[in-house]
């Protein structure tokens, strides 16, 4: 029975659970990877020398590039034992590059050690109006005002306004905290991972740093107590955001051009969660569907088709692929739908469209060409048997959901539209060769009878 076949394929759950632990362990070393190299990284982040900055950034992008290049060939294997053994070599290369990154960066710590000067506000200051300055370059009052904080000096017993218990407390440990607040506040506006409500609340105490008039240690003391109470649960959401962006790179490089552009930025832990989920589910999709074409592929090949070309027919979303073979004239017609329906149908490849027109599939009208592509019907019969066996040996199960018997109302052929045709002229005089061959031999046999 070989009409139009259409099966539901699905890749089986063992085979399937060995591909996701496969990933798995590579998204595991993408997640310690970034980890590692953010750590590493975040020892530079109040770094004020632009030269040491330079080059850390260009070791971590180098560093990162050579780690993406080679998750993304990782990824892209199909065949499940060699997926395994990428992704194995994969936890290999996230430690060798971290300890590469460990060894690079060492000197330029100690360099970029040696000319910061502890707790020096000035030096804080100045690293904090360059924060703002580069957050948001259109507001120069912002900026500007700046310039009142350096007026205020911790140290600087101003009588209105000091309470006895501030009055108690050890000058030096305040300078420290506000020091400490200007070198956090300028690192979450400045990180990646700061989630955006939290950059706007950051941007909020740096307003509130600005508003400070001269020596006014009151309004100092009470943006400190603020920022020393938000501080510790921005830096916890923070690293949340810094683990899932590693998760969202590891599943963007495998998706290639089809991944969703990642928003600018996340105003929540839950905005991020459901980008992640949705970047899985696509990956598994895609994943399944590259498994199963490059199945029937493979097998096509065993049977002789060994030329395959994807063709746009229409506007029902999936895929369309004609395999042809030895007979210059037939082929098979595979359309894979994006639910993970497959049809299989026995096309005769009919003279090419114009480009304009596009790819078409039209019923055959002359009766010596019906006969044949009947005959083709029926060859292919057996064919298909095979195929259903040899798809479950991959792992796929295969849900026959319509098998029609052959029959002269399912010739069709084909027509490839030009600019998707890789048929050369050689070729094309082939399919009139043969044609004119197959006539004389019918005719011949009529004239026997």
């Amino acid at each position: 029975m070989s009409g139009p076949k259409t099966s539901q394929l699905e890749i089986e759950r063992q085979m399937r659970a060995r591909m996701q632990a496969a990933r798995d362990r590579a998204e595991t070393a993408s997640v310690s990877f970034r980890h590692e190299l953010q750590l590493l990284l975040s020892q530079f982040a109040l770094c004020t020398d632009e030269d040491i900055s330079a080059q850390v950034n260009a070791i971590a992008a180098q560093l990162e590039s050579e780690f993406d290049s080679e998750l993304s060939k990782a990824l892209d294997n199909n065949d499940v034992d060699a997926l395994e053994a990428a992704c194995s070599k994969l936890t290999h290369l996230a430690d060798s590059l971290a300890f590469d990154a460990k060894q690079r960066f060492a000197p330029l710590l100690a360099a970029e050690k040696a000319l910061r000067r502890s707790a020096d506000l000035q030096t804080s200051l100045k690293a904090f109006s360059r924060t703002m300055a580069d957050h948001d370059s259109d507001d120069a009052g912002l900026v500007e005002s700046l310039e009142l904080l350096k007026a205020f000096n911790p140290q600087s017993h101003a009588e209105s306004g000091r309470t006895a218990a501030a009055a108690a407390e050890p000058e030096e440990d305040i300078q420290e905290r506000f020091v400490a607040m200007l070198d956090g506040v300028r690192t979450a506006i400045a990180s990646p991972f700061t989630l955006e409500k939290d950059r706007a609340v950051m941007v909020g105490m740096a307003q509130d740093i600005v508003g400070i008039s001269g020596p006014d240690a009151q309004k100092a003391a009470s943006v400190l107590a603020q920022y020393e109470l938000i501080a510790p649960a921005v830096a916890a959401r923070a690293e949340r955001m810094q683990e899932l962006a590693a998760r969202m790179s590891v599943l963007e490089a495998e998706l290639k051009g089809s991944a969703p552009r990642r928003p600018a930025g996340f105003n929540n832990l839950d905005e991020a969660v459901r980008y992640l989920d949705n970047l899985k589910h696509l990956a598994q999709r895609r994943r399944e569907e590259r498994y199963i074409h490059e199945a029937i592929d493979t097998i096509m090949r065993r049977h002789g088709y060994d030329v395959a070309r994807s063709v746009e027919l229409g506007a029902v979303q999936g895929s369309h692929t004609l395999f042809s073979g030895d007979a210059k004239d037939t082929g098979i017609h595979a359309f894979m739908s994006d639910s993970g329906d497959m049809m299989l149908e026995v096309v005769g490849l009919g003279a090419p469209a114009p480009a304009e027109s596009g790819t078409s599939i039209t019923a055959v009208t002359d009766d010596n060409d019906i006969a044949h592509l009947f005959n083709a019907q029926n060859e292919f019969c057996a064919v298909y048997a095979e195929i259903e066996e040899e798809l479950a040996a991959m792992g796929i199960r295969n849900a026959v959901r319509y098998k029609a018997a052959p029959d002269v109302a399912h010739c069709k052929q084909i027509h490839l539209a030009s600019d998707q045709s890789d048929f050369s002229a050689d070729t094309q005089i082939g399919l009139a060769d043969d044609r004119r061959r197959r006539d004389q031999v019918q005719q011949h046999a009529r004239e026997m009878r």
